[in-house]
């Protein structure tokens, strides 16, 4: 509410002087305000970074422990070696071995059962050579025959075996200085088709 004033006296004039803006407090409650604020501003910053970030702490720790561990095993281990006199070359290739003992597989069985197709269709089959890739599992064999048309036959023989997965064979040729004809065969193996057939 506006302030009035009296001001005169008997020598002058009387007169009122209003004062139309009254004096305003300002609340204390905007400080309070402020506070609230900078506590919210700490407590999700608190939330957002601190909790992720000690959690990321936390797996760097381990996996820096582990990998002190991993090395104070390395060098143990490397100390033996030295101490004893074992030949790094050996255990490179020990570990060599390791890792193709997954790739061999007894090829034998698969061989023969490669050749009784043969003589199911000619009994004077012959297999001039072979080869065998463990890492693409296929044989590569050249075989000849007296006749043209069994080396179609013997394809057909191929791919009716269990551990046959494709087979296929060039143009037969025939042989200079004799009445057979040979050709190339390719079969893709079932990978470990010996031990799914056992």
């Amino acid at each position: 509410m506006a302030n009035r004033h009296y001001r005169g006296d008997d020598e002058q004039s009387a007169f009122i002087e209003v004062d139309l803006l009254p004096h305003m407090r300002r609340p204390r409650a905007f400080n309070v305000n402020i506070l609230l604020i900078v506590l919210a501003a700490v407590f999700f910053s608190w939330v957002l970074i601190y909790i992720p970030l000690n959690g990321r702490q936390n797996a760097l720790d381990d996996t820096l422990e582990r990998n002190n561990d991993l090395t104070s095993q390395q060098a143990v281990i490397t100390d033996i070696i030295d101490r004893y006199g074992i030949e790094r070359e050996r255990i490179e290739f020990q570990d060599q071995l390791a890792l193709a003992r997954p790739l061999q597989s007894e090829y034998a069985d698969n061989l023969a059962s490669i050749s009784q197709a043969i003589t199911i269709v000619e009994t004077d089959g012959r297999i001039l050579s072979v080869s065998y890739s463990a890492v693409e599992n296929q044989f590569d064999l050249i075989i000849t025959l007296s006749r043209n048309i069994s080396f179609q036959n013997v394809n057909i023989e191929f791919l009716e075996l269990d551990f046959v997965q494709n087979s296929s064979n060039t143009t037969p040729e025939p042989i200079s200085g004799s009445s057979r004809y040979r050709a190339a065969y390719t079969i893709e193996v079932i990978d470990n088709a010996i031990e799914e057939s056992e």
